[in-house]
């Protein structure tokens, strides 16, 4: 099996290998897990020449997952509350699905229905491959819910919110940078100044934000909830960057704009040139 594992959003995915099943659709997961209940049969084949394989690799699927992921607040109170394992269909279209629970978070419920919908919004797979046909098959995943080892000092104190509204972790539509997030990656492109010091140390990391969107699309708080290790000056680079973006689509919820929360991971990379 092959397992990758990510820090922050830790995340390992195993494709099945063996002899080919049937299975159908699994509720949501309750109190207790339960065993898959069979809709409609599906041929998933187990046995492959290509392993289903999501858009960008395990690149892109870690930088989706860290992206798309709203923490519920138990994680930040708690820091680790342990991991949800689901199995997935990737079927022959490239489509996922979930399938079944591996095992529940028993210590956050929460964390499961987070799991379900980050799968809901995965776009499309590129399928597995038998003799040269794309077929469906299974895909294992774990997330590890798992604030341990993030940034204790952050670039600056969190600002304080002027007014008491919720800010949604789970939305129907998430807040978007205007243009989408080809828009976005290019606007982090073009006005990221690489700290010299940071430079000069060949210091290179990830440091990741949550940001707080409000009705107007407006950014009304940012937080550093893990750091680029060694280097206060990424992160402070980082929170400039979101200060100065300009105003996002808001999150919506039937169909009515709210405050929702953001993660969005601020890559410094050093070309080799």
């Amino acid at each position: 099996m092959k397992h990758l594992i990510i820090p922050f959003c830790l995340l390992s995915a195993v494709a099945s290998f063996g002899q080919e099943e049937e299975w159908g659709a699994t509720p949501p997961p309750s109190e207790k897990p339960l065993p898959p209940k069979p809709v409609q049969s599906e041929k998933i084949h187990t046995t492959l020449d290509e392993s289903a394989k999501f858009p960008g690799g395990q690149t892109g699927l870690e930088d989706f997952i860290n992206q798309h992921i709203s923490y519920p607040p138990v994680v930040f109170e708690k820091g680790d509350v342990g991991t949800s394992q689901l199995r997935l269909i990737i079927d022959a279209n490239g489509n996922a699905r979930f399938d079944r629970w591996i095992n529940t978070n028993d210590s956050c419920r929460e964390c499961d229905k987070e799991a379900l919908r980050l799968v809901k919004l995965m776009p499309k797979w590129t399928p597995a491959k038998l003799d040269g046909k794309a077929v469906s098959s299974f895909y294992d995943l774990t997330i590890s819910f798992n604030m341990n080892g993030g940034s204790k000092a952050s670039a600056r104190e969190p600002e304080p919110v002027l007014e008491a509204k919720t800010a949604f972790v789970y939305v129907d539509e998430p807040a978007e940078y205007p243009e989408g997030p080809a828009a976005l990656r290019r606007y982090i492109a073009e006005n990221l100044r690489y700290p010299e010091g940071a430079k000069a140390k060949g210091i290179q990391g990830k440091c990741y934000l949550q940001l707080s969107i409000d009705e107007t699309g407006k950014i009304t708080n940012i937080k550093v909830v893990r750091n680029v290790p060694d280097c206060p000056e990424c992160d402070q680079e980082a929170v400039r960057l979101a200060e100065n973006m300009p105003d996002w689509k808001p999150g919506k919820i039937g169909g009515k704009p709210v405050v929702s929360t953001y993660n969005l991971p601020i890559r410094f990379e050093l070309s080799n040139q």
